[in-house]
């Protein structure tokens, strides 16, 4: 079973392609497929809010200009550790900074039984 948060999160990353497709599609919406690669490309070059790096930085510690970099992206394993540890980090900064932001909006609610509240 999923956790609610992968959940928020796949839901962005989808409505994200969805968006990026439409937009590259334009007029033509049944190509989408056609251009698919492109639109994968883009998204894994922009750089992501939450971990400050894209993708393909996280992955090959480079960012590809065109598709045709990503045939000669060799990285060693030792890199890809350190890029992950970065990223953890990253990631735990952004969401104790979301948590943070959240719960000073929100109040504990306490119900007693037989309480009346509006389903």
């Amino acid at each position: 079973m999923a956790h609610s948060q992968t959940d928020g999160q796949m839901n962005v990353v989808n409505r994200t392609l969805g968006n990026l497709l439409r937009s590259i599609c334009g007029d033509k919406p049944k190509a989408w497929e056609q251009v698919l690669l492109r639109a994968e490309f883009a998204y894994n070059s922009t750089i992501h809010s939450s971990t400050g790096m894209s993708p393909f930085f996280i992955v090959y510690k480079k960012i590809p200009h065109h598709l045709l970099d990503l045939a000669k992206l060799p990285i060693g394993a030792e890199q890809v550790l350190d890029v992950q540890k970065s990223v953890q980090l990253k990631l735990e900064k952004s969401n104790a900074k979301y948590k943070a932001t959240t719960g000073k909006k929100r109040r504990e609610k306490i119900f007693e039984e037989r309480d009346i509240v509006m389903m």
